[in-house]
């Protein structure tokens, strides 16, 4: 039997200490503005979240804004303007999403339901029943969909009609904890971060091994002590892989043999952000690292966030973004984590990480408030 666990609950509610003292939510100080956070539009889908359910972020292209909530809304919203494209109320209970393709965005249900919708019109455009409920949104690129379901199948399929065209199985620890990021589909292969704290590296076409490698191994008397699930997003960047696992490493790999160029112990279930010339990672405890990205070594550590459930991070040009439990983004010098600006979405928390396309920022709170914002800098008279 398979057990799942959010180590010390609290992080999926707040953060924790090391120790498993639950933190109280580090008061938010006042600091001299030097940016500008500018709300240009805002929609609501509805709230993201229910008991049980995952987390969910707005799927974005060139022309449209995609989101959706637990209680099966999904709407298209108008990136330029905010206006509503159309709106559709689905007969299925979401558990995570939304992603998409050129023409196509895909939901996951509570009953094990990969869902296709057309981008066009929001008609179901097909579905396909798992053994069990795939708790991140899949990745859809180069004519394919892959998912990973919680029974321990990445499934690939054919974006067109559904089709099931290779399942892979893993392995599944007896404890791990409560959820897992996206598979990243590149050109070639797919990655997927694993409970046993490994990076996998399959062939698309048909779902065999390229390469495995560990971050860490499991160690410590006790199942919790033991765990090292690689639950964060992964990125890929020009030249490399960068990844992170719970109580393990951050990672820099190359991606033909899967290689480790540096790696130095660090933890986190959000995954990381990297730009030109650094890589930020958010610990559990909600301290936010700053890594040179050619050797790994620390820039700056941020703590007066700490306990306010962060995000994983966004790298923005001069800044670092994240989100935190009180549905505050806060905008972060990336040259020193001071706070340069702050801008409160709602009232109830940001669980996933703020995106952006051609200088727009978006965020989705757990209460369904989605906000399309213009970052600048401030020019003092």
């Amino acid at each position: 039997m398979r057990y799942l666990l959010v180590p010390i609950l609290c992080v999926l509610i707040s953060a924790c200490a090391s120790d498993g003292e639950v933190l109280e939510p580090a008061e938010l100080i006042e600091f001299r503005a030097s940016a500008t956070v500018d709300n240009i539009w805002k929609t609501e889908t509805g709230t993201a979240r229910a008991k049980g359910a995952e987390f969910f972020s707005p799927h974005i292209d060139e022309s449209a804004v995609y989101t959706a909530g637990y209680k099966g809304l999904v709407k298209r919203t108008d990136r330029i303007k905010g206006k509503e494209v159309w709106s559709r109320e689905l007969d299925f209970t979401l558990i995570s999403g939304v992603s998409g393709d050129q023409s196509r965005i895909y939901l996951n249900s509570f009953e094990g339901h990969l869902l296709a919708l057309s981008k066009e019109s929001g008609e179901l455009l097909w579905q396909q029943k798992f053994s069990s409920e795939a708790l991140a949104p899949p990745a859809a690129a180069l004519d394919r969909v892959v998912l990973r379901t919680n029974d321990g199948f990445i499934i690939a399929l054919r974006a067109e009609d559904g089709e099931e065209l290779w399942r892979y199985q893993i392995q599944v620890p007896v404890l791990t904890l409560h959820g897992y990021a996206s598979p990243l589909i590149v050109p070639g292969g797919v990655l997927c971060g694993l409970d046993d704290g490994s990076l996998l590296a399959l062939t698309l076409d048909e779902g065999k091994v390229i390469w495995q490698t560990q971050l860490s191994r499991a160690e410590g008397r006790s199942e919790v002590e033991r765990l090292v699930d690689l639950d964060g997003q992964i990125v890929i960047d020009q030249q490399f892989i960068y990844a992170v696992n719970y109580q393990g490493r951050v990672a820099q790999i190359e991606p033909q043999q899967g290689n480790i160029v540096w790696s130095r112990p660090l933890s986190s279930v959000k995954g990381v952000a990297v730009d030109d010339s650094m890589v930020f990672v958010v610990e559990p405890d909600a301290y936010l690292w700053a890594l040179d990205k050619r050797t790994g070594a620390s820039m700056w550590k941020l703590e007066k966030l700490e306990g306010r459930y962060l995000t994983r991070p966004l790298a923005f040009m001069d800044y670092v973004l994240v989100g935190d439990l009180e549905g505050y983004l806060h905008v972060l010098s990336k040259f020193d984590g001071s706070t340069v600006a702050r801008f409160q979405i709602d009232n109830s928390a940001i669980l996933t990480a703020p995106q952006v396309l051609d200088e727009t920022v978006y965020v989705q709170s757990s209460g369904g408030v989605v906000r399309a914002l213009d970052i600048g800098k401030l020019v003092r008279e």
